[in-house]
C-alpha cells in the first residue's frame, strides 16, 4: 500500500492510494511500520535522495533514513486522511502527531524528510479548498513548521535556530521554492531575504514584482 503510493508519486508526481485490506485506519496507521516495509521504503528513499540531492545548492548531505522514513510516513498518512473522509478529525490529529522529526539540529534530517515532504505545499491547498476549518489545513500547518524546508506556501514559522535557516544549501532551496510559491512572507524573514534578493533576477519581472518590497 504505502510503497505503491510513493512509487506512483515519485514516478508521476500523482499517487496512487489503493483500499487498504480489513480497517481502514488500523492500516492506514500500520502502513510502512513492519521490518519489511521499513527496509523496502527506505530503498526507495534512498534512490529518490540520489536524484534529488543532485538540486541542493552547495555542498552534499548524507542521507538520513529515520528522518526519511518520518517524513513518508507523515505524508502518506495525511493524503490518507484527505482521500479517506470518513475518518473522524480526532483520529487524524492523532495520525499526525505521533512523533518529532529525528535530528532536527541536523541538516541531512531536514533534506531527507523533504523527499516526500516536498509534496505538502499541493496537499494543504487541496485541503484548503475543501474548507479553511478543515483538520488537515491545521494539520499540515503544525507538519510544515517541524520541517520547513518543505513548507513554501503554507503559513508555518522557521525557529530561530533551524538548519533551514543556517545551512547555506537548505536556505537557498527554500528561497528558491518561496519564490515559486510567491511566499512575500517568508521571503521577508532573514536570511532568506538577502538570498531572494541576489536571486530575483533570473526569475521574470511578473513573477517577481512585489515579492520584495
Amino acid at each position: 500500500m504505502i510503497s505503491h503510493f510513493f512509487s506512483t508519486l515519485f514516478a508521476s508526481g500523482i499517487p496512487e492510494i489503493t483500499p487498504p485490506e480489513g480497517k481502514l485506519l488500523p492500516a492506514i496507521l500500520a502502513a510502512g511500520t513492519s521490518p519489511e516495509e521499513e527496509r523496502a521504503l527506505i530503498h526507495l528513499l534512498s534512490l529518490r535522495f540520489e536524484i534529488d540531492s543532485l538540486s541542493l545548492p552547495g555542498s552534499p548531505l548524507p542521507f538520513h533514513p529515520r528522518a526519511a522514513l518520518w517524513g513518508a510516513l507523515h505524508l502518506f498518512r495525511a493524503s490518507c486522511f484527505f482521500s479517506f473522509r470518513e475518518i473522524v478529525d480526532a483520529e487524524v490529529e492523532r495520525g499526525l502527531s505521533t512523533s518529532p522529526l529525528p535530528d532536527p539540529q541536523n541538516p541531512e534530517s531536514h533534506f531527507s524528510a523533504d523527499l516526500a515532504l516536498k509534496y505538502l505545499p499541493d496537499l494543504y491547498q487541496m485541503a484548503l479548498r475543501v474548507s479553511e476549518d478543515d483538520i488537515l489545513v491545521t494539520q499540515v500547518k503544525h507538519l510544515a513548521s517541524s520541517a520547513p524546508l518543505s513548507s513554501a506556501g503554507i503559513p508555518a514559522t522557521v525557529a530561530i535556530a533551524s538548519p533551514v535557516r543556517t545551512h547555506p544549501g537548505l536556505a537557498n532551496l527554500l528561497v528558491e521554492r518561496a519564490i515559486r510559491s510567491q511566499s512575500r512572507e517568508l521571503l521577508e524573514e532573514s536570511p532568506f531575504r538577502q538570498i531572494a534578493r541576489e536571486k530575483l533576477g533570473i526569475y521574470p519581472a511578473e513573477m517577481t514584482r512585489g515579492l520584495l518590497s
